[in-house]
């Protein structure tokens, strides 16, 4: 399970890179709809 959840903040990271640092703040939050949106 926690490697899998370093993959996923791996996608996470880079996806946050590519949108604009409002939505990286946005994902900083974590919120429920956030994280299924990364999976």
């Amino acid at each position: 399970a926690p490697v899998r959840e370093t993959v996923v903040r791996a996608t996470a990271t880079r996806r946050m890179r590519r949108r604009p640092a409002s939505s990286g703040a946005s994902t900083s939050s974590a919120p429920p709809t956030t994280q299924q949106g990364s999976y």
